[in-house]
């Protein structure tokens, strides 16, 4: 009988064990990847602001309200991916926190339709005359402001860390 028990106790301890290191293996895995994502969050908020898109769209706004027979457009070449991560290890997210895995890909979302909608062969191509540049314009950089300040509240979880 005390075979027995002894096996059980045994048991239900490499048991727990087992479960105790597989949970802190999976936290670490978890970790990782955010901090990765983080990593490249932080890398393209930092090109974004340095590239000073912000303030071109700013300007473009001003401009197109003062000069109302003036062509306005704005495109970007992106040739780049620059969301390598987020697709070498966005199958992964799942082990993140629900709220932050949804800001996540919120950011990278909202990269997406930036990208997608300032590309030369974009919608924001189209030659707008004066006021009628100030909505698309406008959207744009609404959406890149919203893009930023995502991305540096993501950042912050990083330095929270």
């Amino acid at each position: 009988m005390s075979e027995l028990l002894a096996a059980l106790v045994g048991a239900l301890l490499g048991g727990g064990i087992k479960i105790w290191t597989d949970k802190i293996d999976r936290a670490k895995v978890a970790d990782t990847v955010l901090v990765a994502l983080l990593s490249e969050i932080k890398a393209n908020c930092d090109l974004l602001r340095s590239l000073g898109y912000e303030e071109e769209l700013r300007g473009i706004i001003a401009s197109s309200r003062a000069n109302p027979e003036s062509l306005f457009s704005f495109a970007i070449d992106f040739d780049s991916d620059y969301m390598t991560l987020y697709h070498g290890i966005g199958s992964e997210i799942g082990r993140l926190e629900p709220a932050t895995a949804n800001k996540i890909v919120r950011f990278y979302a909202n990269c997406k339709t930036l990208k997608d909608s300032c590309r030369p062969d974009g919608p924001r191509k189209t030659e707008y005359r004066g006021s009628l540049a100030v909505k698309p314009m406008t959207q744009s950089l609404n959406l890149l402001i919203d893009t930023l300040k995502l991305g540096d509240e993501l950042v912050q979880l990083r330095r929270m860390r």
